[in-house]
């Protein structure tokens, strides 16, 4: 648009900056509600599996046991985030921030797993366990 062609060179930094701090945000939100999604996805197989199952015998069931946005999940981590005022959302519309948000939510997925692989062991303790 014409606004973004008058920007500056520092207006776009800024731009750039505020998208990649709202990404590692959204990527620290999935990192940390991924052990519940993945455990809503699997209650999920099972719930399907059983509601075949009894329709299959007869029973006309729909069971219900899996959530569209569970307890500490992705979805209410992230809603939570943006209630406190951490931003999780950046501007998909421009490509500067798409890019730098998308590249970003990256490292912010990554970041929890860095703290856990930190604190635990390495391969040099391993060694030594033997």
């Amino acid at each position: 648009s014409f606004y973004i062609s008058q920007e500056t060179i520092l207006d776009k930094a800024a731009v750039a900056g505020e998208a990649g701090l709202q990404g590692i945000n959204k990527g620290v939100s999935i990192a940390l509600g991924l052990p519940v999604d993945i455990s809503n996805f699997i209650i999920g197989l099972g719930e399907k599996a059983v509601n075949k199952i009894l329709n299959e015998t007869g029973f006309e069931t729909n069971v219900k046991f899996k959530s569209d946005k569970p307890f500490l999940g992705t979805k209410q981590l992230g809603e939570f985030f943006n209630k406190i005022g951490i931003e999780t959302e950046y501007d998909k519309n421009r490509a500067l921030s798409a890019v730098t948000g998308r590249i970003s939510e990256e490292v912010g997925v990554t970041i929890p797993l860095m703290g856990i692989t930190l604190a635990g062991d390495t391969p040099k303790k391993l060694a030594l366990k033997l």
